[in-house]
């Protein structure tokens, strides 16, 4: 896990080391551990690197690395973590290895299959590699953009990316605002562009999307492919029978994790005291048993009684052999970290609960483990989100009338009035023109970006699917939305800049690629079932788990007392300062108050102070 930049001139032109270096001094909290330049032999391109020692932690895996006689040269972000068995294979093939890293037996699988190697990597990853005899830079992002991948293109002139884009902007890019995705932001709560998920929040600034390479020459124009997707027609017919299908889902998960310990540095986890991170944690007790070294879980901890999970961590705790760490929320604390999460992200967030993940982070960093292991993912595939209800019930209603009313029946019994008003407030939450927040958009802004995306030629061959939220009749193509384009992209991406803020590297076993596949192949009733959510991973965890967390009906996450610590004076001023600045560039009238945190982000961005 670490942190890449580059420069390639187009034009001629003849880089530094000093200048691939500056752009790595602004991520070097993403690699403390060492840093390295290297410029090809024209001077044209220029690779930089910031290490955070995980595998091989000697001298032998600092980068950029080299292989092939010096063929080829790489920058590598991130992790393969069957590195072990690729290696294996390589070696029946005559390939030697010099290092125990991930890093060169990528290189070496690049040298024996250019391209086609990415369907063999079950990793997170984002790198370049040079090839010296075809002159060609090949650019690569994981299937599901766990790594970041930001760059810049100017044809004929340069190309040059890095892990953040504060790496760009040391290279001189602007740091002009997006207004379209500042608009979908403040009118909508939306931080992605559903439609193009290589635009980000500043116009000259481009991501890798997920599940993309990119290659470029001096004498080639940029030419970028999709490699792998999610396929609509991937579920199985006739499908396994649920018992089957919940034993391979544990095989899968198990082989996930498993992988994802590979590490010559202390690993942990993240406890929150739901299903996803319980099932993680009592895995990994299992894995680990005989260790002399218990397991270290981090948490966090609230006040608030109604948003505290510590009763269920202690479930998980009493049931194990874990090391516990708590760190408890407060406004004061959060205050503080504000700035320093504007920093990192670089891009507006959507709720306060960044600033409990990022004290998480800080949790694990004073405790001395650089790798955790946690648990994004199984919301957005296993259907772990209150709006899949409505949509599995639709589907229902269209194709199985029957099974719609006992399975609504279920629904009702199970979770009762409580969820009942979260599943209204979900539905007001997908529409929020239904409670006139468009209105609080200034007209000038409203017409420049609202109904230009509504018309627009985009929109119209997308129809029902416009921004900000389509309209699913069938639950597995919410959840492959959920999944590849819009909700777990934004997770990603705040996990990524809080645990590299601290130089921690995440591991997120629930997005191996090829339980994801197996995930989508199964019919819906697999997901939701008798009124439970993620219903597959309740059944294959329950023997491990305690019963009061596998059968959990509720759902907290890293949530927060956002209103009211958008009520303590110090968030009021900061509020207050972005209205005004808000007013000023004439993109909103009167201010909604629940929506001061996403005035205070895009505030940040349009005063360039990101």
């Amino acid at each position: 896990m670490c942190g890449i930049a580059g420069i390639f001139h187009l034009n001629g032109k003849k880089n530094s080391k000093a200048d691939i270096k500056q752009m790595t001094d602004r991520i070097a909290y993403r690699g403390p551990d060492a840093e390295g330049q290297w410029l090809s032999v024209d001077g044209a391109l220029g690779l930089g690197h910031r290490r955070l020692s995980i595998l091989d932690l000697s001298e032998a895996g600092s980068q950029p690395m080299h292989y092939g006689d010096g063929r080829y040269t790489i920058t590598f972000n991130g992790e393969i973590y069957n590195y072990i068995e690729i290696r294996e294979v390589l070696e029946k093939k005559g390939h030697r290895f010099r290092t125990g890293t991930d890093t060169e037996v990528l290189l070496a699988l690049y040298a024996e299959k250019k391209e086609n190697c990415l369907a063999d990597l079950d990793g997170m990853f984002a790198f370049a590699i040079w090839d010296n005899v075809e002159k060609v830079l090949f650019c690569c992002r994981d299937r599901f953009g766990e790594k970041p991948f930001y760059y810049g293109y100017e044809p004929g002139q340069r190309f040059v990316f890095g892990s953040e884009m504060k790496c760009l902007f040391q290279a001189g890019f602007s740091k002009e605002a997006h207004e379209a995705r500042l608009y979908s932001y403040l009118a909508n709560n939306v931080a992605e562009d559903p439609y193009d998920l290589s635009t980000t929040f500043y116009k000259h600034i481009t991501q890798l999307e997920p599940a993309h390479y990119l290659k470029i020459s001096k004498d080639r124009v940029l030419e970028k492919k999709c490699y792998w997707r999610l396929k609509p027609e991937a579920e199985m017919e006739p499908p396994p029978t649920f018992e089957i299908a919940r034993r391979r889902y544990y095989e899968l998960f198990e082989t996930s994790v498993r992988r994802r310990m590979r590490s010559d540095v202390p690993i942990g986890t993240c406890l929150s005291g739901g299903l996803d991170s319980s099932s993680i944690a009592v895995l990994l007790d299992k894995l680990l048993t005989g260790s002399p070294t218990p397991l270290k879980t981090f948490s966090a901890r609230m006040p608030n009684q109604r948003m505290d999970e510590g009763p269920f961590m202690q479930q998980v705790i009493a049931k194990t052999h874990v090391e516990p760490h708590f760190v408890w929320q407060d406004p004061d604390k959060s205050i503080s970290e504000l700035d320093d999460t504007f920093y990192h992200n670089e891009e507006p967030l959507l709720w306060s609960a960044v600033l409990t993940h990022r004290m998480v982070m800080r949790l694990a960093k004073e405790n001395k483990v650089p790798v955790l292991i946690d648990g994004q993912g199984p919301d957005e595939v296993l259907a772990g989100y209150v709006d899949s209800f409505g949509i599995y019930f639709r589907e229902l209603y269209l194709n199985n009338p029957s099974q719609f009313a006992s399975e609504l029946n279920s629904y009702r019994g199970l979770q009762g009035k409580q969820f009942k008003a979260g599943l209204k407030f979900r539905l007001d939450a997908r529409f929020p023109e239904m409670l006139g927040e468009l209105s609080a958009i200034s007209r000038h802004f409203l017409n420049a970006h609202h109904l230009r995306d509504l018309n627009s030629e985009r929109a119209a061959r997308h129809k029902d699917d416009r921004l900000p939220f389509p309209r699913f009749t069938r639950l597995n193509d919410s959840l492959r939305y959920a999944t590849t384009v819009r909700g777990l992209s934004y997770l990603l991406r705040m996990c990524d800049r809080n645990s590299m803020a601290f130089a921690i590297e995440v591991r997120l076993p629930y997005l191996f690629h090829e339980l994801v596949e197996f995930s989508f192949s199964l019919p819906p009733s697999y997901k939701i079932h008798d009124g439970w959510s993620k219903y597959i991973l309740r059944k294959s965890m329950e023997h491990l788990l305690p019963p009061a967390i596998a059968w959990r009906r509720d759902k907290i996450g890293f949530e927060t007392p956002q209103r009211e610590w958008m009520n303590h004076p110090k968030f009021k001023e900061r509020i207050e300062d972005a209205i005004s600045v808000l007013k000023k560039e004439k993109w909103i009238k009167e201010p909604i108050a629940s929506k001061g945190w996403q005035y205070i982000f895009a505030a940040k961005v349009i005063k360039n102070d990101l």
